[in-house]
């Protein structure tokens, strides 16, 4: 017989990859008792906060920040190209785990504050500026839009500006990887998008010369989770049951292959790399040699 419970190696590495991301495990209560929207935490977090690496920086053409706002732009640069840690430069929101970041579901467009100095109130985070950076952020590059103001009052429908969504489509068509689609016919307004993302409906997006684009951020889904989040939600669980039922399909060779009699105890465990949106990596391990275990997921 082999002992393996796989779901709980990945509850257990959910849980020191949120606390790496700079979150309380204790303050997560009921949702870390089940492993499906725990997972869509870690990756709600993983996807919200670009993981620390080196990458280029690109700005789309006419990109300008005001001239209160270029210290602050500066020291972004600077730690984006050297790899450092984005997450100081992003909303506040990110402190809360179950925030839907409608703007990053629906476009896949991300936010950076401006703030040539850390915040008073919140020391990990620069200080709130009311001009932010629009960008798409990817493996190895971040893709800069607009930078513009996005007061609550004085800018409520900036979240749903289709310019961000056009300047895209005139700089790097290539980034958008969502099916077109016919124009419906007249174009939606903001206003009209931000009442349509409320309601969590996905809906294609019209750009300066007619193209409709289904959601560049693939859109959400009815519970208000990411719709990409939860396809790597189901392709990892899949994967997982995949390596459960080959265990027990191959419990000889496994032991076999460890040199261990069928009379002899055998615990197996699951090591995970979860990277999104790079991918993610299973492997199989003899819980006490630490041998790897090698087999083909079904």
């Amino acid at each position: 017989m082999i002992k393996f419970d796989f779901r709980a190696d990945l509850v257990e590495h959910i849980d020191s990859s949120l606390v790496q991301l700079g979150y309380s495990i204790n303050a997560l209560g009921v949702e870390r008792d089940n492993v499906s929207r725990y997972l869509m935490l870690l990756i709600k977090a993983l996807r919200r906060v670009p993981a620390a690496k080196s990458r280029r920086v690109v700005m789309a053409r006419g990109f300008v920040v005001p001239p209160d706002s270029t210290a602050g732009f500066k020291m972004l640069l600077k730690a984006i190209e050297q790899g450092s840690a984005l997450r100081p430069w992003l909303s506040k929101t990110v402190t809360d785990p179950t925030f839907r970041d409608g703007l990053l579901d629906d476009w896949g467009i991300h936010h950076f504050h401006l703030g040539p100095t850390m915040d008073r109130k919140a020391a990990a985070f620069v200080s709130r500026t009311e001009v932010v950076a629009f960008a798409v952020v990817r493996p190895d590059v971040v893709y800069f839009l607009i930078a513009t103001g996005h007061h609550s009052r004085k800018a409520p429908l900036v979240w749903t500006q289709t310019d961000l969504i056009d300047i895209i489509h005139q700089n790097w068509p290539a980034l958008i990887t969502t099916p077109k689609s016919k124009p419906p016919g007249q174009a939606l307004t903001a206003e009209r998008h931000a009442e349509i993302r409320e309601m969590r409906v996905n809906v294609g997006v019209t750009v300066s010369d007619g193209t409709v684009y289904y959601p560049p951020g693939g859109g959400s889904m009815s519970n208000g989770d990411g719709a990409l989040d939860y396809i790597y939600q189901m392709q990892l669980f899949r994967s997982v049951d995949g390596r459960e039922n080959a265990v027990r399909a191959n419990e000889v060779q496994i032991r076999a292959a460890l040199k261990l009699r069928a009379d002899c105890e055998l615990a197996l465990k699951a090591r995970y790399e979860i990277a999104f949106p790079e991918g993610f990596d299973i492997r199989i391990f003899e819980s006490v040699s630490s041998v790897e275990v090698r087999l083909e997921a079904s």
